[in-house]
């Protein structure tokens, strides 16, 4: 949609797609917006790669915890479905 705003004008584009304009708007904002745990997931796979990988999500848990990250001591390091916060690739399991 970004991509085509700047050929068409932003209300012929939302009734192309018979989108509220509000919904576009929440959208907007909810992506920019800073998440919750967003600080732990660029913590995450620092953790994960300064360890070569061997680390799994306990001991990346016990290695956070020592650098005094509360979030990860009471919620975990999951990501909203289901998995582990640990970037791309290896380390990154199902739940």
């Amino acid at each position: 949609m970004d991509a085509l705003k700047g050929e068409y004008p932003l209300p012929l584009l939302l009734e192309r797609l018979k989108l509220p304009k509000s919904s576009y708007y929440y959208q907007e904002t909810a992506l920019k917006k800073q998440g919750k745990y967003s600080n732990i997931r660029k913590r995450i796979p620092v953790l994960f790669h300064e360890n070569n990988g061997r680390y799994g999500y306990r001991g990346i848990h016990a290695l956070a915890s020592r650098g005094g990250d509360r979030h990860l001591q009471e919620g975990g390091a999951q990501d909203h479905d289901g998995r582990w916060a640990c970037g791309q690739g290896q380390g990154q399991a199902e739940i």
